[in-house]
């Protein structure tokens, strides 16, 4: 069973490839940034993604600005399921690294080029584990 990303409210159900660089995602899926974390883990799990590519107008992200507050997604991650909510979406220079740095607790962080067409800036999703509260 390969690791996938689901964001059932854009629409994303793309497999999620390893590699060192994000040429990995030519055509499909999301690109976890090698010194990332995983999704069981404590730390930041770092995803990328593109836009558009050259062979399919609608890139896997194409849709992530769509993405609001609460919003739910989920990782599948070595046949276990992890849902997240967003908690944060903002726009970042390219050359902002500070996105990447490793968190304490355990964090989703997403992202892509923006505006469409553009690479000048960085659109990026963070997410946070699910807690279930029953009462």
């Amino acid at each position: 069973s390969d690791n996938r990303l689901v964001i059932p409210g854009i629409d994303v159900n793309q497999p999620i490839k390893e590699g060192n660089s994000i040429s990995v995602i030519d055509n499909e899926g999301v690109w976890r940034r090698p010194n990332s974390s995983s999704a069981p883990d404590k730390g930041n799990m770092v995803l990328a993604g593109h836009r558009f590519t050259y062979a399919n107008p609608y890139g896997s992200f194409y849709h992530l600005d769509k993405l609001k507050i609460d919003d739910k997604l989920a990782i599948y991650w070595q046949g276990k399921e992890y849902v997240y909510k967003v908690k944060e979406t903002k726009v970042v220079s390219a050359s902002s690294v500070d996105i990447e740095k490793s968190t304490t607790d355990q964090q989703l962080t997403l992202y892509t080029c923006t505006p469409i067409w553009s690479a000048k800036d960085r659109l990026v999703i963070i997410a946070v584990p699910f807690e279930e509260i029953n009462q």
